[in-house]
């Protein structure tokens, strides 16, 4: 029997081109009994017919297929999710905060007749209130039920919010639409990252969840150039409610799809045969984890409260999120105080978000290439994010060449966000503790966000200096706590190596948690 899995270890039958069923312990059959709480499961663990083995052919096709199918949805689903809270900001600069009554005339500390964004921001701000409530509910649903069924309704039910935007009639109803919208996205997030450790290897997550979460950013810049297209249509209906007619229609139209495509595990996959449900759930062993488990586990919600890196990677994602506030639904705002057009703040705005997610996708590539490097990829990526949030604090905006540089440095945060979530399936193990710890990291997400646009003081517009001087101090936090992190997982990795036996056995499916399995091995 091999030693247990090392962290960011290739997958199985990378080993070599056949990988044969011989992980029990000490040559014993495994316990069927005790690997999965999902019958499903364990009736195709059980039912291999003696194939036992596959070849790396036979994994690759399949990871394939995971990549073609799965990730293309759970991206585009996350690309609107994204694109909901980008065009907020298009459809501001289009009439919608006149019209509600979001801006307000005044004048700021230097005497200038502005436009007081305190409305808008916490327009912005309660979407994540809204987040925050839904997030624990929402995120136990979805593993209590079918997930991926769950989330697709999550979507169908925020496209009809994200729709009735256009029936608002000032700011008030503003906030409680923005409240709903949040409240409902909240689920879809967390159920992807649980979908994610279910299909995919620790070193494939370190890549797949970057991706599904990074292209929401690509598919932004693209869709703000869609937007730009769609206000220079004349039809006499405002704007901005365009905007959120077609993003409604379009969110609608894909919860149909989500539902339909998205599997709910490897065991029930319809676009999997037996073969290949076998080959997707054995090859996972190596993440010495379980599949998914419905029933609700206590016990590891209490682990999960006391484990110090579940509270570490919430410090971390709150500290990053914290600039968010510019790069949600600030960015066309701020381009727009420097002096552009309505329409031109839609196309500078554009490459912000690429470069959030190419940043996503170039942390997650590098991360998967070279071994334990995941905190390391993730402080270099946050650099720029650093280096950006200096240049809109201490440049004058009217040296704009510098500001537009560093709004669109600034977007780099994301890119390191999207590795920060890769840690919570990949060093978390226990279907509930797992759901708490994204849920938990989540609520940070949403914390951040509701404090970011906060700190973009209405009457400082359009310069802001409190939030740059706060984002530049969260980010500064945010790369030294990564280092916090990764030795935390490095000295716990080095404590199971000098163990004996059982830090070396093999416990996958078995739903005990990371504390539970010395075989468990912390990715870097």
């Amino acid at each position: 029997m091999s030693g247990p899995p090392s962290v960011d270890t290739p997958s199985l039958a990378e080993k070599g081109s056949v990988h044969h069923f011989d992980s029990a312990p000490s040559g014993k059959a495994p316990r069927l009994d005790a690997i999965a709480e999902d019958e499903e499961v364990n009736r195709i663990l059980a039912n291999s017919g003696g194939q036992s083995h596959w070849t790396e052919d036979e994994e690759r096709r399949l990871v394939r297929k995971l990549d073609m199918i799965l990730l293309p949805v759970m991206a585009f689903t996350i690309t609107l999710q994204t694109t909901d809270k980008g065009v907020y900001g298009s459809a501001c600069v289009f009439g919608m905060c006149s019209e509600l009554g979001l801006y307000q005339p005044s004048i700021n500390a230097a005497g200038q007749a502005i436009n007081n964004t305190s409305r808008y921001s916490f327009a912005s701000t309660i979407f994540y209130i809204g987040y925050l409530a839904g997030v624990y509910p929402l995120a136990f649903l979805a593993q209590r039920f079918r997930i991926a069924k769950m989330t697709g309704l999550y979507t169908l039910i925020w496209g009809i919010v994200l729709l009735m935007s256009i029936v608002v009639k000032d700011y008030k109803g503003a906030y409680a639409q923005r409240f709903c919208l949040g409240l409902f996205e909240a689920g879809v997030s967390p159920a992807f990252t649980l979908i994610t450790s279910m299909f995919y290897t620790k070193r494939e997550q370190s890549s797949r969840l970057p991706y599904w979460y990074a292209s929401g950013f690509v598919g932004l810049a693209i869709f703000q150039i869609v937007t730009w297209g769609i206000v220079h249509i004349e039809t006499g209906f405002p704007k901005w409610k365009i905007i959120f007619l077609f993003y409604g229609f379009i969110t609608i139209a894909w919860a149909g799809i989500a539902i339909t495509v998205l599997p709910d595990s490897p065991a029930t996959c319809r676009w999997f045969n037996d073969r290949e449900k076998y080959i997707a759930i054995e090859r996972l062993r190596a993440n010495q984890d379980s599949i998914k488990s419905s029933h609700i586990n206590t016990r590891q919600i209490l682990e999960a409260v006391l484990d110090i890196r579940v509270w570490l990677i919430v410090i971390i994602t709150f500290l990053v999120l914290v600039p968010n506030g510019l790069t949600s639904t600030f960015i066309p705002v701020v381009v727009r105080g420097l002096g552009y057009s309505s329409y031109d703040s839609l196309l500078l705005s554009a490459p912000a978000f690429l470069v959030s997610g190419l940043s996503g996708i170039g942390c997650g590539y590098a991360s998967s290439k070279f071994r334990n490097s995941r905190a390391i990829c993730t402080m270099i990526t946050l650099l720029p994010c650093l280096i950006g949030c200096i240049l809109l604090w201490k440049v004058p905006k009217t040296n704009i060449g510098a500001a537009l540089a560093g709004i669109y440095m600034n977007s780099t945060f994301a890119g390191a966000l999207s590795q920060i979530q890769a840690f919570i399936p990949s060093n978390t193990a226990g279907t509930t503790k797992k759901t708490f710890s994204a849920a938990a990291a989540f609520m940070a997400y949403a914390v951040g966000n509701i404090l970011g646009p906060l700190l973009l003081k209405g009457h400082e517009a359009p310069v802001y200096p409190t939030g740059f001087k706060a984002f530049t101090t969260c980010i500064s936090i945010c790369i030294g706590m990564l280092g916090v992190y990764r030795v935390v997982c490095q000295l716990e990795n080095r404590r199971r190596d000098k163990l004996g036996d059982e830090a070396h056995s093999d416990h996958a499916f078995e739903n005990q948690t990371d504390k539970q399995n010395l075989s468990f091995r912390y990715a870097l």
